[in-house]
């Protein structure tokens, strides 16, 4: 899982999680979420909801738009579209999927 090792990685360097987006809904911790500790949870949960100190947003893509510096997406295609490149605040994002950013997406972040 590419969202998996980029956030070990860059915790491991010093930065803070703050959210994670899956397919059943996302999360977020403004103290940092520490990957492994998530892993271990999804794994015997089979959910990152109700991850133990972060704030869970249920069939809701809601961690994207949280303010930081890297945005990664890394699973899904068109996961930046037309319709929510506006709310998305980071300063950087790094495309770790297959086209997950629109090409009118991308002209409008390019404004």
């Amino acid at each position: 899982n590419v969202g998996m090792w980029a956030a070990r990685y860059m915790v491991n360097h010093g930065a803070v999680l703050v959210g994670v987006v899956e397919r059943e809904g996302s999360i977020s911790c403004e103290n940092g979420i520490d990957p492994e500790k998530l892993a271990n949870y999804r794994e015997k949960n089979k959910t990152i909801l109700n991850f133990p100190g972060a704030t869970s947003y249920p069939d809701s893509d809601q961690a994207f738009y949280l303010p930081c510096d890297i945005l990664i997406p890394a699973a899904t295609e068109k996961s930046i579209n037309l319709h929510n490149a506006s709310r998305i605040r980071a300063r950087i994002i790094a495309e770790g999927a297959n086209g997950p950013t629109t090409v009118a997406a991308e002209k409008l972040s390019l404004i």
